[in-house]
């Protein structure tokens, strides 16, 4: 399994795209967690 680490920055805005794939990551991180717990 792939573990992702963003590391989230207040000084730089995340692009629309970039903010779309991270939300992407956690969402289905999160989905995975719920499926094996």
């Amino acid at each position: 399994t792939r573990h992702w680490h963003t590391v989230h920055s207040n000084k730089t805005e995340l692009s629309p795209i970039a903010q779309r794939f991270k939300d992407f990551i956690i969402e289905s991180s999160q989905l995975k967690n719920k499926k094996y717990n």
